[in-house]
């Protein structure tokens, strides 16, 4: 386990890059295969879907960092409302421990808050000193996913081009009693992979524009960036929800606690109704 996690340390790029080939594969190969069934050549046909490959990320990139929305100023909102947000539950806290100060009468106690409160101010007071320091990493990691995504295309537009011939050249050395197996096997796996991936992009998108609408309605300030933060963390299995909701919920208690306390249960709600009624619709088909 060490080596192959040390290993993938070292390989995270070209790992990055097989799977975003596979991503794109997965997601473009349908479009490809039904032009090619009515009668379009599958060069123009892979070319044709990314043109709309990138026809709609640019419309999606358009809206999101049109003025109408201006999400690239809304996230540095965000970042730079952090250090007031710690602020502020540092003074609650000094707050609530001089309202219950009889309570917090044992001075071991007293020390945990007032150290507590402490490093939390500290932080809050170094964290726009820290974020120009980590603006450099965090702009080498969009310049390694940029590339890695980059490469990606370019491999994954070829395999497009040659899938049906490399399946071919693939059965060639399976002995021939167990081509059907794996004809069905393939279809199967392709199928239920490439609609998962589909199924489940589409149902991110709808959360995070439901929540992104239901925070603007509370009052939360940056609510497009809030609902895209929720969307995307809907990606993550299990925890990937209940992150959302906890986004919102924490930025929204900083407006009244009835606030996040309807954004938390909002997003819940909103994420009940998509995976109870929409997402089976969504994944029937494939999975």
């Amino acid at each position: 386990c060490g080596v192959a996690v040390y290993l993938l340390k070292v390989l995270s790029l070209p790992v990055a890059m097989l799977i975003w080939t596979l991503v794109i594969v997965f997601i473009l190969r349908g479009m490809v295969n039904g032009l090619e069934k009515r009668g379009v050549n599958r060069a123009i046909g892979t070319t044709l879907s990314y043109v709309a490959l990138f026809v709609v990320l640019g419309l999606i990139g358009f809206l999101m960092f049109s003025p109408m929305f201006g999400l690239n100023q809304q996230f540095a909102d965000l970042i730079t409302a952090i250090p007031g947000y710690v602020s502020a539950l540092s003074d609650w806290g000094h707050e609530m421990a001089d309202k219950y100060s009889a309570l917090l009468d044992n001075e071991t106690v007293r020390q945990v808050v007032n150290s507590t409160a402490g490093s939390l101010s500290n932080w809050a007071s170094s964290f726009a000193g820290d974020a120009a320091n980590t603006a450099i990493g965090v702009g080498s990691g969009i310049a390694n996913a940029f590339y890695a995504v980059g490469f990606a295309l370019v491999i994954a537009f070829w395999v497009l081009l040659e899938l049906p011939a490399m399946g071919r050249e693939a059965m060639r050395v399976i002995s021939p009693k167990h081509h059907e197996e794996v004809q069905f096997f393939h279809v199967t796996f392709t199928r239920i992979l490439g609609g998962y991936l589909k199924g489940t992009l589409l149902q991110c998108f709808i959360i995070g524009v439901a929540c992104g609408i239901l925070f603007a309605i509370v009052g939360l300030a940056n609510a497009p960036a809030l609902g895209v933060i929720t969307g995307v963390l809907n990606i993550i299995p299990i925890i990937g929800p209940w992150l959302g909701g906890v986004v919102a919920a924490i930025t929204a208690v900083f407006v009244s606690p009835l606030t996040a306390l309807i954004a938390l249960a909002g997003t819940i709600v909103i994420q009940q109704i998509v995976y109870t009624f929409i997402s089976p619709k969504i994944m029937s088909s494939s999975v």
